[in-house]
């Protein structure tokens, strides 16, 4: 499970922690799957992220090698900062949104 932005949820993916709304009212609960309307709605009240359900699948070598070059470029900007939670999310949201949108170069 993890917690990704409503811009980067999908069809089909599971919600894993009931979704609030800032006035505490249950919008989606654990265990719905998502579709575009849901998605939409999420958006409509403003909810920012969601905890959701994240497939494992093997990564190819060429994607090992991406993460690789993206866990660097990552580094080189936090190099005086101890590695934290923080900067984990970082690499695995800013690797998601390259796969995302393959170009295929870095």
């Amino acid at each position: 499970m993890e917690y990704i932005s409503t811009d980067l949820v999908e069809d089909g993916q599971v919600v894993v922690r009931d979704v609030l709304s800032s006035s505490h009212m249950l919008l989606i609960p654990s265990g719905t799957q998502l579709n575009a309307a849901k998605i939409q709605m999420l958006k409509t009240w403003g909810v920012k992220r969601v905890c959701v359900e994240m497939e494992e699948h093997q990564s190819s070598e060429e994607e090992l090698k991406c993460k690789a070059v993206i866990d660097a470029k990552i580094d080189s900007l936090f190099i005086h900062n101890e590695d934290n939670d923080f900067i984990k999310n970082l690499k695995q949201s800013a690797f998601r949104v390259y796969k995302r949108n393959w170009r295929g170069d870095l």
